[in-house]
């Protein structure tokens, strides 16, 4: 996965040149700063829920469709415990990736800065945001992982948890869009809060409502209207529903041959 966002990085080094200007004219230092520095995360952001959620779907839903889990269990180990000890070998490996990530795109930033005077421009209040988009990042990951556990523990099974997992968001920001636009052709305010309520359009804009305005567009396709705390509550109940749904079939629901 870190050589996947390393091509893509390097990609981005070959095209960087033509993103900036604007009509013509230079950029002013700190915003062309926080297009270079942000490009990388975004890539990141992109990329990093969904080999998250593949590897969680595998390594979960993975040992109940090969069966080997039973093997596991006859062992002595508790169904919880197993599942508390994958969930925490997933979190580990999401540390790692970030921190991998988070070298990868620092060096990608000197490298497109093309310029010390561009580094130069660089604010406490740039490394603040920038901070906080990684810890938004950060948090579409947890996410993306419980999500992923609670598909894994409803279907046990890889085919069907990493199924669910990927066709989730894409089904929010589907349903979202279309409830935005319903919404905006009626004139109906309680269609247009619907989609404060979905997962997928939440995380999307989570940067937006954290207060991250200097960062570029990332094309969002549903504006949501709600505040930055509202968001955060949601996806935490979200993260909670995920992950008490996931405890209680594991402890509940038996295991068949």
């Amino acid at each position: 996965m870190l050589a996947i966002c390393l091509a893509i990085t390097l990609l981005m080094l070959v095209i960087q040149p033509t993103t900036s200007t604007v009509t013509g004219k230079p950029l002013p230092a700190l915003s062309r700063l926080y297009t270079i520095a942000s490009g990388p995360w975004i890539i990141t952001r992109g990329c990093g829920g969904i080999f998250l959620m593949v590897i969680t779907a595998y390594l979960i839903g993975g040992e109940y469709q090969r069966g080997t889990i039973r093997i596991i269990l006859a062992r002595g180990v508790g169904r919880v415990q197993l599942f508390l000890s994958q969930l925490t070998a997933v979190l580990i490996i999401m540390l790692l990736l970030l921190l991998g990530w988070a070298i990868i795109n620092i060096l990608s930033s000197f490298l497109f800065a093309q310029s010390a005077d561009v580094l130069k421009a660089a604010t406490t209040e740039f490394w603040r945001e920038m901070g906080l988009y990684m810890l938004t990042i950060l948090i579409n990951m947890i996410i993306s992982i419980l999500m992923a556990a609670a598909m894994a523990a409803v279907g046990r099974s890889l085919t069907f948890s990493m199924t669910a997992a990927l066709s989730w968001f894409a089904a929010d920001n589907v349903i979202g869009f279309a409830l935005q636009n319903i919404a905006t052709t009626t004139h109906n305010d309680v269609l247009s809060r619907l989609p404060g309520y979905l997962l997928g359009p939440i995380l999307n804009d989570l940067p937006t409502q954290v207060g991250l305005n200097q960062l570029p567009e990332q094309g969002n396709l549903v504006q949501l209207m709600m505040s930055g705390t509202q968001t955060l509550l949601v996806i935490l109940a979200y993260g909670i529903i995920f992950l008490v749904v996931s405890l209680l079939l594991t402890w509940k629901k038996d295991i068949k041959e």
